[in-house]
């Protein structure tokens, strides 16, 4: 049982990490994963994550906040949270987004692949 539960959490891992501040979208999905989708990763600062990818990068992802705190995401391609003018900005290893939450609201991302 222990060694199907780390294969999960690794699994996991490499489609959302939430590092302390920030989190990470998609981010060591593996070559074989060129298409998918996944429902309900929980993530650090009390976020809920879904997200779908197409071509080995982000589609669209949703982000409901459980706490109603800061969200800053990371992306290897640029989004924009949908109803809002809040858009990425460009980082040396990707791109960014910073927005305020209300607690229980969920939020669309969508990139330009779509």
């Amino acid at each position: 049982m222990k060694l199907f539960l780390i294969g999960t959490a690794g699994m996991a891992k490499m489609l959302l990490q939430s590092q302390p501040g920030y989190l990470d979208l998609l981010p060591a999905l593996p070559k074989a994963w060129a298409e998918g989708s996944i429902k309900g990763l929980k993530a650090r600062g009390g976020f809920e994550v879904d997200m779908k990818w197409k071509e080995q990068q982000l589609n669209t992802a949703s982000v409901k906040s459980l706490l109603g705190e800061e969200c800053i995401i990371h992306t290897s391609v640029p989004v924009k949270v949908m109803g809002t003018d809040i858009v990425t900005k460009k980082v040396p290893d990707g791109y960014q987004i910073s927005f305020k939450t209300l607690k229980g609201k969920t939020y669309s991302l969508l990139t330009d692949c779509r």
